[in-house]
């Protein structure tokens, strides 16, 4: 299920991996507005995925507390302004756990760019691990996928999910321009 995720979603994942990857997170305004997008999108996903638990997986771990901790030691204010998104079954929080526990390969991989570029600051949502861990139950998962797991619905929670993330990036960057 994992290979077909990947292939229904590589455009919009593409876009995204483009959009966030060509943020400049040198500096302390554009790093917290990466992490304000970030606790935007996970606050809107986290309590959706909530009402249709995964029963092969534990919750997933939120990354809120995380969030706001680096981005209150940074001077800024943890806001969401992206409405709730929903799901409508186990099929698609699957999907969509799938999308936000991948993301903390991309995580990793800014952590040790801004490591490399001697950037300082808090890095408590890049250095978790927990998601990481999560991510690598849920791959399990997938690859055994569960006969009450339906590829179609996996596939449009997956979709919803970067949705809501590239929606996140979007209006952040146009408030930051405003």
């Amino acid at each position: 299920m994992r290979t077909e995720l990947k292939r229904a979603t590589a455009a919009v994942h593409a876009r995204l991996d483009a959009h966030v990857g060509g943020l400049p997170l040198g500096n302390t305004a554009d790093y917290s507005a990466f992490l304000t997008a970030q606790f935007g999108a996970r606050s809107a996903i986290e309590p959706a995925l909530a009402k249709h638990p995964l029963p092969d997986l534990a919750p997933m771990p939120s990354q809120l507390a995380s969030l706001a901790a680096d981005l209150s030691e940074m001077g800024y204010r943890a806001t969401s302004a992206t409405p709730q998104t929903r799901f409508a079954n186990a099929s698609q929080s699957l999907g969509a756990a799938w999308v936000v526990s991948g993301s903390s390969m991309g995580n990793r991989a800014i952590l040790v760019q801004r490591n490399k570029a001697g950037c300082i600051g808090p890095e408590r949502f890049l250095s978790d691990t927990q998601m990481a861990n999560y991510f690598r139950q849920l791959v399990a998962v997938l690859e055994n996928a569960p006969a009450h797991i339906e590829l179609a619905e996996a596939v449009l929670g997956a979709k919803k999910a970067f949705a809501v993330f590239e929606a996140a990036f979007t209006r952040h960057e146009l408030e930051a321009a405003a």
